[in-house]
């Protein structure tokens, strides 16, 4: 069992358009678009003039996340509401209508039955509220966002219940996923293992299926006993690592061949340069850019690990490393025009 969101995108615009995969990689496209106008948004909102305008233009041109667009894959419209819920979220922080709140709650459900990290969105805004704002509003922030999130994730749940026989508004593909997570970085294909066989009856059962995937829990659970807590942690952190430091899509062509040490090299750049953007802003929000940074960032311990994961948040990290560039090349101009002044000085002095 998925969940619904993307499924139902596709029965609307793929089904009922004669099945031309066209017309959802359009859609999608302008959902590329509007992600784009969403972060400038916020941008703008939270960096103010600190924002150097031009740099909008790097995530507008970055090649992975274009790209994406053209896939079948939930990782477009995921990006398009993650960042949409990060601006409701900083216009209900900032004015306290109840509104925002609320409707930032129903993104967060929405987001949850899209891919059920969504919930992390939604969670992880409960302590940054009372970071920004006090008291009663906080609490009226927990309360109506929670109430939103309900309103979405609920009539699932009661959906999975009367269907299948569970309470739930999650996916059964969390057992496959923890079962990967814990295995070594870098094993045989898992779908050639030889738990991934018993998990799945030799194929009988599709391997996100509820049996299969209660089975992978037990497979999972039973690894990280035998392994050990250190071995397993040490193996999320080369996971999340890996996915950091790798251009989106080379994780099949990974090796000393000159095409991925290239790509590998403009990511880790652009990485740097991101980091340089961020430090040297002046504003104490600039870390609500980063946030759905972090979000993205805690499903890969428990999941594959895969770059294109981390691809919803990536705009703002090439908004970011345009910030740092552009800084950078700023301060290179002007370290050369007082060199410049000075010897045309000297040259008038001398004549």
């Amino acid at each position: 069992m998925r969940q619904p969101v993307y499924p139902l995108f596709l029965l609307v615009f793929h089904q009922l358009s004669g099945e031309r995969i066209f017309v959802v990689q359009l859609i999608q496209v302008i959902m590329n678009m509007l992600t784009i106008w969403i972060l400038a948004l916020v941008a703008h909102r939270l960096l103010g003039d600190g924002l150097i305008p031009s740099s909008i233009l790097f995530p507008a041109m970055y090649f992975p996340w274009l790209v994406m667009a053209g896939r079948v894959l939930t990782e477009t419209m995921y990006g398009l509401l993650l960042w949409i819920s990060v601006l409701v979220l900083v216009k209900s922080l900032d004015s306290g209508k109840n509104g925002f709140t609320f409707l930032f709650g129903l993104i967060s459900g929405i987001m949850t039955l899209l891919r059920p990290e969504g919930i992390l969105v939604w969670a992880l805004s409960l302590p940054l509220a009372p970071a920004i704002v006090q008291g009663r509003k906080a609490i009226v922030h927990w309360l109506l966002s929670g109430a939103g999130v309900l309103v979405c994730i609920l009539p699932w749940a009661v959906r999975n219940r009367s269907a299948l026989g569970e309470f739930t508004p999650f996916p059964t593909t969390s057992g496959y996923n923890l079962w990967v997570a814990v295995r070594p970085v870098g094993s045989e294909v898992w779908s050639e293992s030889d738990e991934f066989s018993l998990a799945t009856d030799s194929g009988r059962r599709y391997y996100i299926d509820r049996e299969a995937s209660r089975k992978f829990t037990e497979l999972a659970v039973e690894n990280f006993r035998r392994d050990g807590v250190p071995v397993v942690v040490a193996r999320a952190l080369q996971r999340t690592a890996l996915a950091w430091t790798r251009f989106p899509g080379t994780g099949e062509a990974a090796g000393w061949n000159p095409g991925f040490l290239l790509l590998t090299t403009v990511h880790v750049s652009m990485l740097g340069f991101a980091v340089s953007g961020f430090v040297g802003l002046k504003t104490g929000r600039a870390w609500l850019l980063v946030f759905p940074l972090f979000v993205l960032s805690l499903s890969l311990p428990v999941s594959k690990g895969l770059t294109r994961y981390l691809l919803p948040g990536m705009p703002a990290v090439a908004l970011l490393a345009g910030q740092g560039l552009l800084s950078f090349l700023s301060k290179i101009k002007g370290s050369k025009l007082p060199e410049v002044g000075k010897a045309a000085g000297s040259s008038a002095k001398g004549g």
